[in-house]
């Protein structure tokens, strides 16, 4: 790979070419690390962060070397591996839905942020605790559910990133309920009118 982690094994390949003459007898390597290695396909991991300079050096029959430019690899932790699930999994008009993003690991540091953007418009949020709390915006009158995508992203303690999705789906209240109160000679009556949402009747009942 171009951007190796710590313990990642990197493929090094000679593809040098000569033109005349005789040909290439040895493949030379410096990794920069003060490890070297000889061959025209070799292998290398790296333990530590940095940026190495690796030297490639080719010998030919006659025993004259040429010392190819050299190239910079950095090396890094790697990404953080973000996951989350929020609770309850299938959330109703008016719920508070908690979000636990404490499954997410980063294998060669820690996560030191979680940042959240819950899909509705709200501020984006970055916390330090992994678990968090929300609650979402009220349905309209004609609505049956609410359809959200929620975005973590995490940050490790060396500035690495990734982030995850999940999509929300919030379930409407079924129906809309009107009170409407009645004043006869001797009784007071309310009548309660429920309307579906969508697709429903309404009904009346009296007390």
């Amino acid at each position: 790979p171009t951007d190796p982690v710590v313990g990642q094994d990197v493929f090094f390949v000679d593809t040098s070419v000569v033109n005349s003459g005789p040909g290439i007898e040895q493949s030379l390597w410096d990794f920069g690390d003060g490890e070297t290695d000889e061959g025209f396909q070799v292998t290398h991991s790296y333990d530590s962060l940095g940026t190495f300079t690796v030297v490639h050096t080719i010998v030919d029959a006659d025993g004259f070397t040429t010392v190819c430019e050299p190239v910079e690899i950095t090396v890094t932790r790697g990404e953080p591996d973000c996951q989350f699930f929020f609770s309850p999994p299938e959330p109703t008009e008016g719920d508070l839905i908690t979000f636990d993003a404490s499954e997410s690991t980063d294998e060669n540091g820690e996560i030191v942020s979680y940042t959240w953007n819950f899909g509705d418009g709200s501020p984006v949020q970055t916390e330090t605790d992994p678990r968090i709390s929300h609650s979402y915006p009220a349905c309209g009158p004609d609505d049956v559910e609410l359809n959200f995508t929620v975005v973590l992203t995490v940050t490790d303690n060396d500035g690495q990133d990734s982030s995850c999705t999940e999509d929300l789906v919030i379930e409407c209240a079924p129906c809309v309920q009107q009170i409407r109160q009645f004043v006869s000679e001797f009784s007071i009556y309310f009548l309660v009118q429920k309307f579906a949402k969508k697709g429903g009747s309404k009904y009346n009942s009296a007390d």
